[in-house]
């Protein structure tokens, strides 16, 4: 699912148009439309999405083993980790186990 998509079924489900979402970030439903059908939307974007519906963006990998590594506004959750560890560096790594 792109974001585009992903978008369609916030809107869907919090019941609300883009334009509605538009003003709540503080943007025009023309830039914010241009960002989705573009597919420019960044993670910040998306984090102010989430933050404007009630909801928390979460992206990341999952791979078959079950582990899951997450990236919420900035922190790595590994696994069941519900603790937000801060990235350090580019070069910090979270083994989840």
């Amino acid at each position: 699912m792109n974001n585009e998509q992903r978008i369609k079924v916030l809107l869907s489900h919090v019941q609300i148009s883009q334009t509605r979402l538009a003003e709540l970030l503080g943007t025009t439903s023309s830039n914010l439309n241009q960002k989705i059908k573009k597919g420019t939307l960044t993670e910040k974007d998306m984090e102010a999405i989430a933050t404007a519906v009630g909801a928390v963006y979460d992206s990341g990998f999952r791979f078959p083993d079950g582990l899951n590594v997450g990236f919420l506004n900035g922190s790595v959750i590994t696994g069941g980790d519900v603790t937000p560890k801060k990235i350090k560096g580019k070069k910090q790594r979270e083994s989840g186990k």
